[in-house]
């Protein structure tokens, strides 16, 4: 799911198939998974068709970069949709049960890192009023990867 919906998001950005599907960005994918997914503190969550089929992925928890505080922020690792699935409300979805669960963890502010380079996910984000704050850090091709924040609702934990 990861690879297909990140390969597409790159390929956008001008990186080439090799370097996204080759054996070297395989093994490193399949690396971060495993130490993401071996860790107590980042939780994915699988979205479902009724059917049973996975059609996208969120995973969350307390941010990456020492100066955020686990008490205050709530990091959205990553959110992933098959480009098939796009347009169809599922990423979403996704994203307001990042918003209920950073509400319930008693969080004030999300925060996220994206590569500059994907134009689709900077237009999502913006849509959801997510905020660049300064911060960043180096990414493929020259293009950095941007750290945004957004204000969480602590009313958005409240069953509707």
């Amino acid at each position: 799911m990861h690879s297909r919906t990140r390969t597409a998001y790159r390929a956008a950005g001008g990186v080439s198939e090799q370097e996204l599907t080759g054996p070297a960005a395989r093994a490193r994918r399949c690396a971060a998974w495993a130490r993401g997914l071996a860790t107590s503190t980042v939780t994915t969550w699988c979205a479902e068709r009724l059917d049973g089929t996975v059609i996208g992925l969120l995973a969350a928890g307390p941010p990456h970069r020492k100066e955020l505080h686990a008490a205050t922020h709530h990091e959205l690792h990553r959110i992933a949709v098959p480009p098939h699935a796009w347009g169809q409300g599922v990423g979403g979805s996704l994203h307001r049960e990042f918003i209920v669960r950073a509400a319930a963890a008693g969080c004030a502010e999300g925060v996220l890192g994206w590569w500059a380079s994907d134009a689709r996910a900077r237009r999502c984000d913006a849509r959801r009023t997510w905020r660049p704050d300064g911060a960043h850090r180096p990414g493929p091709r020259g293009s950095d990867y941007l750290r945004l924040r957004l204000p969480i609702d602590p009313s958005a934990s409240q069953p509707r």
